[in-house]
């Protein structure tokens, strides 16, 4: 588990956000392979579970500043391949009810089987933005952070609907942790906190054991799966990086907000004025964030605190990377309040089932501010 000396300690952090794709009348598109194959594509975008969705990551930095260039390079790429294949992104859930076309794919085919059909399916309509951040020498500190800081999410909120519905702040989380993991919580829900390394080791062959568990009572092989790729929950590890898997898809202003915000408190692991909740309030945050979002003041308060110290860790030139998350407390929106404002302005959406035509409608405005907010950097 030894990450890099501290001594040495500038994290590197490194993005993948992922997209779905839609047609110029706001349909899910299954077309993502002509966008990947494209002989002009950097060699940045890469398949997802769905023939809808696109990957696009970037070369890590310690410098938000020159992360952030990175982005939006390879975002710029994929946004003009996507104009190419007459299609655009869509940073959000599918909205409303769609088929996306899912990849087949031996592992993808044995996790279908353990979760079942169903659950697996719903994994299909949603994107997250996963952040990766070097391993600090202190893995236990590190894990401790990243697991208080879950509640970052509720900033990056961009999925107020599932399948032509709208009752919460944020059906990604909710969808993922407690429906389609529901049965395994050790190997997709958010966690306590552990006390030492043994523990973190523990629970690492723990999750490991439950999944190898359930191939052998449905009688799938082993085979796809390691003891570092059997967590789908929001901490995850990889052989150099502590990897954050909160958060929704969003804006690309909203996303290096969330770069910033995590290089800003990693850079100081050791800062005693960082507070985090004990797991009983980190579960509470967890259900405020999902259900009412920034409007809780306990959640808001607790979120404009770890903002000004991640300030702390940031070189003046990158903390003007924050500001998109410091409008969105001052504000009590998110970008999944923006969605709805919009389909309810725009009688899109009357409180019960969003029309197949309304959802194609609230894709395209959904595209559409992505490009208006890419287009600013």
């Amino acid at each position: 588990m030894k990450g890099r000396k501290k001594e040495e300690y500038s994290p590197l952090i490194g993005l993948e956000i992922e997209f779905h794709l839609i047609d110029k009348q706001g349909n899910i598109k299954n077309n993502a392979d002509c966008l990947i194959n494209d002989k002009e594509s950097s060699g940045y975008l890469f398949k997802e579970l769905t023939h809808s969705m696109i990957e696009v990551i970037c070369p890590p930095s310690n410098d938000i500043s020159i992360l952030a260039k990175n982005m939006k390079k390879e975002l710029d790429n994929a946004v003009y391949l996507a104009q190419k294949h007459n299609v655009a992104l869509v940073p959000s859930t599918t909205i409303g009810k769609c088929n996306p076309k899912k990849r087949k794919k031996p592992r993808y085919t044995k996790k279908e089987i353990i979760l079942g059909k169903e659950r697996r399916e719903m994994e299909y309509h949603i994107c997250g933005t996963h952040v990766h951040i070097d391993k600090a020498d202190d893995i236990v500190k590190q894990h401790t952070l990243i697991t208080g800081l879950d509640p970052v999410f509720s900033l990056m909120s961009g999925s107020p609907f599932f399948k032509s519905v709208n009752h919460l702040k944020d059906y990604r989380v909710e969808m993922y942790r407690n429906v389609i993991f529901e049965k395994f919580p050790l190997n997709g829900a958010l966690l306590p906190y552990v006390k030492n390394e043994d523990e973190l080791e523990k629970r690492l062959t723990d999750s490991y054991n439950v999944w190898m568990k359930q191939c052998k009572i449905h009688g799938v092989d082993q085979e796809g799966f390691s003891r570092l790729n059997t967590c789908w929950g929001p901490v995850r590890f990889s052989e150099k990086t502590i990897e954050s898997r909160s958060c929704d898809t969003n804006l690309f202003s909203k996303v290096m907000a969330l770069a910033a915000f995590y290089a800003g408190l990693n850079r100081q692991l050791d800062n005693q004025d960082v507070e985090l909740p004990d797991y009983k309030a980190l579960k509470y945050f967890e259900n405020q964030g999902i259900r009412v979002g920034l409007e809780n003041d306990q959640l808001k308060g607790y979120l404009s605190g770890l903002l000004k110290i991640a300030e702390q860790g940031l070189e003046e030139k990158e903390i003007e990377y924050l500001e998109p998350f410091k409008k969105s407390l001052r504000d009590k929106k998110n970008f999944s309040d923006e969605i709805t404002d919009f389909a309810y302005k725009q009688k899109l959406y009357d409180g019960v089932v969003i029309p197949k035509e309304s959802a194609r409608e609230i894709r395209n405005y959904i595209s559409e501010c992505f490009i208006k907010d890419l287009n600013i950097y």
